[in-house]
C-alpha cells in the first residue's frame, strides 16, 4: 500500500492529487475503478493511475513514468496564498495591486518557499480581472469605508494609507495600540526594536538588526538581511550604494538612509540598510566597517555610488582600490550634475538654441563612457570642437564666460577631485545605480506615498521588503524573469554603445576619440520642464523613475 493520497484544488478549480512525494497530478481519464493521471506541471511527461478499488480511504497512486519537473510539497499552500491575494482584490478597491501582492506575500506566517512560487508578473492579470469584477454597488460601499480603517488588521498591515485623499495627516500616521509609542531618540528606538523583535526585526527567523555604530549625535542603526550574505560575498560581486532617500520619519530624527544592494543574475537585491542621524564621512565609514566585520569574506569587485564626497571618502577608506575594488560614480548622477551646472550657469536656453553649445554639452555627458586613459583627451577634443566653431555661433562674451566655467567645473571637480578612474563607466555591467532608485520608489509606494511616515510603519515596511528580497532570490532559481523586461530602446542603446566602444578600442582604431563622443552625443535627449528654463539628459535609463506630470520630452536633433 502506497502513501496516503493528498488532494487540493488548482487555481482553476479542478482537483489535484499527490501521495506526498511532491509530484501533483490532474485527472486525465475517469473510469469506474481507476483514474488516469497526468502531471500538473506543464511540459512534464509524468503520469500515473489513481486506484479507487478500496473506496475513498483506500485510494493509492501508482507512478507510471518518471517526472522531469521539480517536486513541490508546498503547492497547496501556494495555491491557497494565490486565492487569498485574489480575494483581497475582489473585496478591496483601494490600494494598488502591487501593494496588495506585497502585503500578502510578506506576512510572517507565509514561508519563503511558498511565497517564492508566486511572482507578480504571473498573477497581475488575474488580480486586475478580480479588481475589475467589483460591482458598482460594492464600489460605493468600499468608497464609504475608505475614510477609516476597516479593521485593526488593516492598520497593522499598512493597508489604510494616504491613498484616501480625505484623510488628514494625523489619520494617515495613526498606528495600532499594539505598536510601541513613537521614540523620541535613537536609543528609545533601538530599545523598542529589541522589545518588539517578532514584529519589527524578524526576517524568516533571522534578526534583521545587525548593530549600532557611532556615538553622541552621530549614530546609525544597521540592518542586514542575513540570508543574502552569501550572494553578497560571491566572486566578482557588484555593490550599489546610495543615501538620497528623503521620505524618512520625522521622529526620531533621521537625516539619511544608506542603502546597499548587490547584483545577482542581472537583478539587484537590497542587503544592507542603515538609518543615520547625521551625514558625515566618519559615520559612513563606521557603517561600511561594521558591514566588513559582519561579513568578513566581503570583497566586492565594483562599487557604484553617487558623487557624495563624504560617501566616496568612506568607500575609498573601507574598500581601497589597492585591494581590487573599483569605485565608480553612477552615470546618472554624473549626468544630473552636468545639467544642474548648465541650469545654474544660465545656459539652458543657449543649449537648446545653439547647435554647437548643445552638442558640446551632450559630448560632456558622453565623456564618462570613455576609458579612463582617454577621458583627459576627450575633454581636450570637446574644448577644441567648441573653439573651432566659435566663429559660426555669435555668442556673447558673457555666455562664453559661462561656458568656460562649465569646462572648468568638469576639469576641476570631475577630472581633478573625483578622478577619471571613478568618473568613467567604461566596461561596467551597470553604469548607474538606478536599482536603488527603483527600490526607493517601491518603498514609498508601499508606505502609501506618505512624505514622512510613522517610524513603526516605516520599519515594518523595511522588514517586508527584506522578506521580499529573499523570496525574489529564491524565485530566481525557478523563474529566470522576476520583473518585466526593460524597454527595447534601452537594449538598442546598449548595443550602440558597445559597438562604438569596440570600434574605438579596435587595433587599429576605427574611430578616434572625438568621433566616439560625437556619435554618442546624438543619442542624447532632453526634458524641458514647463514654465522653467531647465534641461535634463535622457541618455541613461530613466524607466525606473517616477515620471513628472509636468515634464515634456523633447528629442534633440539627430536622435536615433
Amino acid at each position: 500500500m502506497g502513501n496516503e493520497v493528498i488532494e487540493c484544488t488548482s487555481q482553476r478549480g479542478f482537483p489535484l492529487f499527490s501521495d506526498g512525494n511532491g509530484y501533483w497530478y490532474r485527472v486525465r481519464i475517469r473510469k469506474p475503478r481507476l483514474w488516469r493521471l497526468s502531471c500538473y506541471t506543464s511540459n512534464c511527461r509524468g503520469n500515473g493511475i489513481l486506484y479507487l478499488t478500496d473506496g475513498e480511504e483506500g485510494r493509492r497512486i501508482k507512478h507510471l513514468s518518471i517526472h522531469t519537473c521539480t517536486p513541490n510539497t508546498s503547492l497547496p499552500e501556494a495555491l491557497s496564498l494565490r486565492r487569498n491575494i485574489l480575494k483581497r482584490c475582489c473585496t478591496e478597491k483601494r490600494g494598488t495591486l502591487r501593494k496588495i501582492f506585497h502585503e500578502e506575500l510578506t506576512k510572517s506566517d507565509v514561508p519563503p518557499e511558498v511565497a517564492s512560487q508566486i511572482s507578480y508578473n504571473t498573477i497581475e492579470s488575474s488580480m486586475y480581472r478580480a479588481r475589475k469584477s467589483i460591482g458598482s454597488g460594492s464600489s460605493k460601499a468600499t468608497t464609504s469605508q475608505s475614510k477609516t480603517p476597516s479593521s485593526r488588521d488593516d492598520v497593522n498591515q499598512g493597508i489604510w494609507s494616504s491613498e484616501d485623499e480625505d484623510c488628514s495627516k494625523s489619520k494617515v500616521q495613526r498606528i495600532d495600540e499594539k505598536f510601541p509609542p513613537i521614540p523620541v531618540n535613537m536609543k528609545d528606538f533601538i530599545r523598542s526594536l529589541t522589545e518588539y523583535e517578532d514584529t519589527f526585526l524578524d526576517v524568516y527567523g533571522e534578526n534583521f538588526l545587525s548593530g549600532v555604530v557611532g556615538e553622541g549625535e552621530e549614530v546609525a542603526v544597521v540592518f542586514i538581511i542575513k540570508q543574502l550574505i552569501e550572494v553578497m560575498t560571491a566572486d566578482g560581486a557588484e555593490l550599489h550604494m546610495d543615501a538620497n532617500y528623503k521620505h524618512l520619519p520625522e521622529e526620531p530624527e533621521i537625516e539619511q538612509m544608506l542603502t546597499i544592494m548587490v547584483t545577482h543574475q542581472d537583478y539587484a537585491f537590497p542587503v544592507v540598510v542603515a538609518m543615520m542621524t547625521k551625514k558625515s564621512a566618519n559615520l559612513y565609514y563606521l557603517i561600511l566597517n561594521h558591514v566588513k566585520e559582519t561579513i568578513p569574506d566581503l570583497a566586492p569587485q565594483t562599487i557604484v555610488s553617487n558623487h557624495d564626497s563624504d560617501l566616496l571618502t568612506a568607500i575609498a577608506e573601507a574598500f581601497p582600490q589597492k585591494n581590487g575594488t573599483k569605485n565608480v560614480v553612477c552615470w546618472f548622477h554624473y549626468t544630473q550634475s552636468i545639467y544642474k551646472k548648465v541650469l545654474y550657469l544660465g545656459l539652458a536656453m543657449l543649449s537648446g538654441s545653439d547647435v554647437y553649445v548643445k552638442k558640446t554639452t551632450q559630448m560632456i555627458v558622453a565623456l564618462a563612457l570613455l576609458p579612463p586613459a582617454l577621458v583627459e583627451e576627450g575633454m581636450d577634443c570637446i574644448e577644441s570642437y567648441f573653439q573651432d566653431n566659435l566663429d559660426n555661433q555669435g555668442i556673447s562674451d558673457r555666455d562664453l564666460q559661462k561656458i568656460d566655467s562649465l569646462f572648468s567645473y568638469v576639469r576641476d571637480y570631475w577630472l581633478g577631485e573625483i578622478g577619471s578612474n571613478s568618473m568613467s563607466v567604461y566596461g561596467q555591467r551597470s553604469r548607474t545605480n538606478n536599482f536603488i532608485h527603483s527600490y526607493h520608489k517601491r518603498l514609498k509606494a508601499y508606505l502609501g506615498g506618505v512624505e514622512h511616515p510613522n517610524i513603526w510603519s516605516f520599519q515594518k515596511c523595511l522588514v517586508g521588503m527584506a522578506r521580499e528580497a529573499y523570496t525574489d532570490v529564491l524565485r530566481l532559481e525557478n523563474h529566470p524573469v522576476l520583473r518585466k523586461r526593460r524597454k527595447a530602446k534601452w537594449d538598442v542603446q546598449d548595443r550602440i554603445i558597445k559597438n562604438l566602444t569596440n570600434q574605438l578600442m579596435a587595433n587599429p582604431p576605427q574611430l578616434n576619440t572625438f568621433e566616439f563622443l560625437s556619435a554618442l552625443a546624438n543619442r542624447c535627449k532632453t526634458r524641458e520642464v514647463v514654465g522653467e528654463e531647465s534641461i535634463q539628459v535622457l541618455l541613461v535609463d530613466f524607466e525606473d523613475f517616477e515620471a513628472d506630470q509636468n515634464v515634456v520630452e523633447i528629442p534633440f536633433e539627430g536622435s536615433l
